[in-house]
């Protein structure tokens, strides 16, 4: 009897550890990212905060609910594919959730209207920025912008400015670690002229 239990139990192992691959890789294929259905849930969850009424801060509890569901979904974007993804469907694809990205595909800024007026956050600014650990993300402080467009510094690797309408902002991605900067003379004069060729 011994003999019989040893020569099945290997061949046993080997049989679960087929199925429980299999089910794996069924998994993984079935949460693959879908950036077209990324957009297409942050544009739902928007259309549905755009319909509550704020009059007397109405409504508070399920405006902030879903702008946490909007947070949540952007900030699970982790890899640089899903990032990449993600940008070459925002160019063809319209979506009021605005998703500004830089040139050199490494920093986007996504921007909405919160309507959370009575709690003084009128716009969430999202940054999501490569690293060499993945895509990391990260709320910008300060006052909220619906930023238009996002620009790499030409002086410096690393340092990204953000406009909107006529308000410019310096971030800089350094040791994996995003922070606003103050713009040097070049940069500032160049940023000008840019906004200037803009109009």
């Amino acid at each position: 009897m011994k003999s019989i239990t040893y020569t099945f139990f290997p061949i046993g192992l080997i049989l679960l550890m087929m199925m429980s691959s299999c089910n794996f890789s069924g998994k993984s294929k079935e949460h693959a990212f879908n950036p077209s259905n990324t957009l297409d849930q942050l544009e739902v969850l928007l259309t549905q905060l755009n319909e509550l009424d704020t009059t007397d801060c109405a409504n508070l509890d399920e405006i902030v609910s879903i702008n946490e569901k909007m947070r949540r979904i952007v900030e699970n974007i982790r890899s640089a594919e899903s990032f990449d993804q993600l940008a070459k469907t925002y160019k063809t694809q319209h979506s009021n959730v605005k998703f500004m990205v830089s040139e050199d595909m490494a920093f986007g800024v996504f921007s909405w209207r919160t309507k959370m007026d009575c709690l003084g956050n009128q716009i969430k600014n999202i940054a999501l920025y490569k690293t060499d650990k993945g895509v990391l993300a990260s709320s910008l402080y300060g006052t909220p912008r619906i930023y238009h467009k996002v620009g790499s510094s030409s002086f410096k690797k690393g340092r990204y400015i953000l406009y909107a309408d006529n308000l410019i902002k310096g971030y800089s991605i350094s040791n994996g670690y995003l922070e606003e900067i103050q713009l040097g003379p070049n940069e500032a004069s160049y940023v000008k002229n840019e906004l200037f060729e803009d109009e």
